[in-house]
């Protein structure tokens, strides 16, 4: 924090102020390594509010992901749903078909998570299978244990937990 604090100064300094917004951001990741999720929302809030201010809403909607997690932790869905909006529409990290560039994909782990928690398990599904073609296997496999669980289909449970361990072998 104090390096990023540093960081910070000499970008205002420098008269970077888009560097000094980012040296905002990255406490987020700071915080939520410590899971201080009211942390996360009062930095996520002033820096969305800082680089909208600065003319960079791309940048905005991008600082947003780890919010949307937290949100989707505490089962906090409409307020998960209005931020994964934003993102999905400001964030520039979208094709036209509504696939997430390849370096990004772990997001689908969110939309499962959120349509797990509204109870849309056909959607949630869909997820967790581009999760699992984006090769993030052993989280898509840990979700579809979820989906599953919630079916009550023990054999899919089964299979995929088998899966899910060789995965994490592997890793």
């Amino acid at each position: 924090l104090e390096a990023l604090e540093r960081s910070g100064w000499y970008a205002l300094k420098c008269g970077d102020t888009i560097q000094y917004i980012k040296s905002i951001e990255l406490k987020v990741r700071v915080f939520n390594y410590y899971e201080d999720s009211l942390q996360i929302f009062k930095i996520t809030k002033q820096v969305v509010s800082l680089y909208n201010k600065y003319g960079a809403p791309e940048k905005a909607a991008q600082a947003l992901p780890i919010a949307i997690a937290t949100k989707l932790q505490y089962h906090k869905y409409d307020e998960a749903q209005i931020l994964m909006s934003i993102f999905e529409n400001q964030s520039g990290y979208f094709d036209g078909n509504g696939n997430i560039i390849p370096r990004y994909s772990n997001y689908y782990a969110c939309k499962a998570q959120y349509y797990l928690g509204i109870q849309e398990l056909d959607s949630a599904e869909i997820y967790l299978k581009k999760l699992k073609e984006a090769g993030q296997e052993l989280d898509a496999y840990q979700g579809l244990i979820d989906l599953y669980q919630k079916k009550e289909a023990t054999d899919s449970v089964l299979y995929y937990c088998k899966l899910s361990e060789d995965a994490r072998n592997i890793k």
